[in-house]
């Protein structure tokens, strides 16, 4: 994926131009195209991965045009956690201002005290998390960091024994060993094998359901 190639430039001079930081990223053996440029901070793509890492590990914190820059992969993920929001504002109030500040955002979710935005991409929740560290709100500054990735819940479903009742009617047509027996009741093991529980004179006996399709099967050593 493309992101995961971008560099993020920041601290720039205000008299940057592209083609500056194409010339640097030149300079160190490597290809890139400017992605995104704005006023003091550029998105850089790189040609692959390791030319991200590269560039990050050897020319963080080197200058261009006297500006010390800060160097940095772009973060893959779009939503953002923000927090310390002034809990006396009413919340309609606060959602207005995050947009006016960040940017517009697909959805947002309102605590009290923070709050989580989801954007569209990781690049635009990149842009707005930048722009939101530097805003304040009331004279509060805001926490702003992304949200870590949720997690889906496992749900583990053991099976566990069925009793179901059945009718006389459906009992009476149910063949049986002898003619004092009757079917009482459906049962379901763990391992989803179907039982039939039969009361005798003398006691009760289970069966295997497939038993019963063949009367002449059962016999004592089918009792369980």
């Amino acid at each position: 994926r493309e992101v995961e190639r971008m560099v993020l430039f920041e601290n720039l001079s205000r008299d940057y131009e592209e083609e500056d930081l194409i010339e640097f990223i030149k300079k160190e053996g490597l290809e890139g195209e400017v992605y995104y440029a704005a006023d003091p901070y550029a998105i850089i793509s790189m040609d692959t991965k390791s030319a991200r890492d590269q560039i990050i590990a050897n020319r963080n914190g080197a200058e261009l045009l006297k500006k010390r820059m800060e160097l940095s992969a772009l973060v893959d993920r779009n939503r953002l956690f923000i927090g310390n929001l002034p809990k006396r504002l009413d919340a309609d109030y606060i959602e207005r201002d995050l947009e006016k500040q960040g940017g517009s955002f697909l959805s947002l979710s309102m605590k009290s005290g923070y709050c989580f935005i989801t954007y569209d991409t990781g690049l635009e929740a990149h842009m707005a998390a930048r722009r939101l560290r530097k805003h304040s709100i009331e004279g509060t500054r805001l926490t702003v960091e992304f949200a870590k990735p949720t997690r889906a819940r496992k749900v583990s479903i053991q099976p566990s024994p069925i009793t179901k009742p059945i009718s006389s009617a459906i009992a009476d047509k149910q063949p049986t060993p002898d003619n004092n027996s009757t079917v009482t009741h459906l049962s379901m093991s763990p391992r989803f094998t179907t039982y039939i529980h039969l009361n005798f004179p003398s006691k009760k006996t289970l069966f295997p359901f497939s038993s019963l399709l063949d009367p002449y099967r059962i016999n004592a050593s089918d009792a369980k």
